[in-house]
């Protein structure tokens, strides 16, 4: 079994400690008819084919490196889940899916998406069961239709001038995510220039806000996702350690005393 790889988090500014990398070895199938869910793959127990994501079968790192066109490809994987870890939610996240799926966990439709170039996800906690679980991928991706974005993929077999060779099916990071019962699901920062400030606006699950900004902002932040949300919203300092309010107001009282001007001293006559 080959090595997996980009065990990296995607998103490092939304990085948890309890998240699992799903990438490498999965089972696959082509669907050249695009008939797999009449014949319900979704319920089968495995695929005929191995494939390396987050690479597309395309792709010679992938284990396949079909270059034809791939009207519809299936994926499957089977994840072991603890207690422990089904407490809160679970997220399954893809960073990009080409074009169009759906999933299925446990034999049941967890959700839909499409669009081949944005990350998404699905809280699939419902469907979520202690021990094994059976993760089941659909996805379609008719680049010749007219009817979806293919961006520069080729219309034709061979790469020609600025298009080249498609991407089908998954073809980024695959992750689990284990979240409290309430958490931020979305950030968005606002940069002050003028003041050499940002103001952060987070989003919790329910759609509530919250708003914080100046130098206060990260004990603040850390204090109501501990008390409220217990994620992660704060800034580290290099030393992965987090900055106390006394730490915070003695750097504010270094900064106000060093923007002070410097008294001058006279020329002696």
């Amino acid at each position: 079994m080959a090595q997996a790889a980009r065990t990296e988090h995607p998103k490092p500014q939304m990085q948890r400690e309890n998240w699992q990398n799903l990438n490498g070895e999965w089972d696959f199938a082509f669907d050249f008819g695009c008939s797999g869910v009449e014949r319900r793959f979704y319920e089968r127990d495995r695929l005929d084919r191995k494939i390396q994501v987050p690479f597309c079968p395309e792709s010679d790192l992938s284990g396949i490196g079909y270059k034809d066109f791939i009207p519809a490809v299936w994926y499957q994987k089977k994840v072991e889940l603890t207690k422990e870890q089904l407490e809160g939610h679970v997220r399954l996240h893809f960073g990009a899916v080409d074009y169009e799926c759906r999933l299925w966990v446990n034999g049941q439709e967890a959700g839909t998406h499409r669009g081949g170039y944005v990350s998404f996800s699905f809280d699939i906690t419902k469907y979520a069961k202690e021990g094994v679980n059976t993760l089941t991928l659909y996805a379609r991706d008719d680049t010749r239709s007219g009817r979806q974005c293919k961006g520069k993929q080729s219309g034709l077999f061979h790469s020609q001038g600025c298009d080249y060779t498609r991407t089908t099916g998954i073809w980024q990071t695959v992750w689990l995510e284990f979240l409290p019962k309430a958490y931020i699901e979305k950030l968005y920062y606002y940069p002050n220039i003028a003041e050499s400030s940002v103001t952060v606006r987070a989003q919790d699950r329910d759609g509530n806000f919250f708003e914080v900004s100046g130098e206060e902002m990260v004990a603040r932040c850390f204090c109501h996702e501990l008390e409220h949300l217990e994620g992660h919203l704060f800034v580290e300092r290099t030393d992965g350690q987090l900055y106390t309010m006394e730490e915070l107001d003695a750097m504010e009282s270094e900064q106000a005393e060093s923007r002070k001007p410097r008294q001058k001293r006279g020329r002696r006559k």
